[in-house]
């Protein structure tokens, strides 16, 4: 009996053992996991282990490698960066308030979830992206449905319902040679309110896809241009 019983201590204690360090293991595990996680989705990974009130953090401008390009982006005005797991950028979502006024901004100036006041710049690798303008003619003109007036110079063309893009219209504006294309919803989007995009070129590898409230449509070319020279900044750094 006192052998069973020296077995049977020996092999509780073994179990005890094994238990701690598996409750241990699933601990540095959990917060590895932890770390990894909000790392990878918090919109600026460098904020994790330094607050915003160590610095002027909301005024300076943060390098980011994106496709083989070098970007300095406002950090105040970055939304979101997705990453891969192996911690390779994807996409940068950069948030700006509209009206876009550079030397007025601040961090407490935008509203994070205002999305009909702002425009938002997703920047991502170009890959086989082509802008609504290289559309235009090969592809979008041929599910054209309809046309109709969309206020001073502005057309809308309606897609057919079993179009590709039924859920959207494209408006151009033929005042600009050539002529310009925005994209727009029909119903509103997740975000909020109903949206407008375009395609910008930043460089060779990257691209930026420029989106706001379909609300300000007659004022896209003032928001092309602040879109532009908000990533002309970017590009520039400093």
């Amino acid at each position: 009996m006192s052998v069973h019983h020296e077995a049977h201590r020996a092999r509780r204690t073994r179990e005890r053992s094994l238990l701690a360090l598996l409750l241990f293991v699933t601990m540095i595990f959990m917060v590895i996991a932890g770390i990894v996680l909000a790392v990878l989705f918090i919109p600026n990974p460098s904020l994790l282990f330094a607050g915003r009130d160590s610095g002027p953090a909301s005024n300076r401008n943060v390098e980011i490698a994106l496709a083989g390009s070098r970007l300095w982006l406002p950090e105040r005005l970055i939304a979101r960066i997705d990453r891969s797991l192996l911690r390779n950028v994807r996409r940068i979502d950069v948030q700006a308030p509209w009206p876009y006024d550079p030397a007025a901004l601040s961090f407490s100036a935008l509203p994070a979830a205002d999305f009909g006041n702002s425009f938002l710049l997703s920047i991502e690798p170009k890959e086989q992206q082509k802008s609504h303008e290289a559309l235009l003619e090969p592809i979008y003109r041929v599910y054209f449905e309809d046309r109709q007036a969309r206020g001073p110079g502005l057309v809308a063309h309606r897609f057919r319902t079993d179009a590709p893009y039924a859920d959207s219209e494209l408006i151009v504006d033929y005042r600009e040679q050539p002529p310009a294309a925005i994209r727009c919803d029909l119903k509103p989007s997740v975000l909020g309110p109903v949206l407008c995009d375009r395609l910008l070129a930043v460089n060779g590898e990257v691209v930026a896809r420029l989106r706001f409230a379909r609300q300000h449509l007659q004022e896209w070319k003032a928001i092309d241009s602040a879109a532009r020279q908000l990533i002309a900044e970017m590009q520039r750094g400093g």
